[in-house]
């Protein structure tokens, strides 16, 4: 059976190798700077819209299965740190 802190530790170290999103405002301001609608963004992703206006207003954040693409996306209009 595995402890608490051993869960911990793991999820920790799985968390180190994720690149930090932007916060749920700087998500929004990086799409909208880059020009880009929200429909186009989600079919980019292959999420819905309101998935993506979910992430802007901070109501949920990227699974792992697209997180990768969102900051990639994200750092492709220019406003994502590397």
């Amino acid at each position: 059976m595995t402890s608490t802190l051993d869960r911990e530790a793991v999820l920790s170290l799985r968390r180190r190798g994720r690149a930090h999103l932007p916060t749920p405002d700087e998500r929004r301001s990086i799409r909208q700077s880059a020009g880009v609608r929200v429909g186009d963004l989600a079919e980019v992703l292959g999420v819905s819209e309101a998935t993506v206006y979910a992430w802007e207003l901070g109501l949920r954040n990227p699974g792992p299965n697209v997180r990768d693409r969102y900051l990639q996306a994200l750092r492709l209009l220019g406003g994502a740190d590397e």
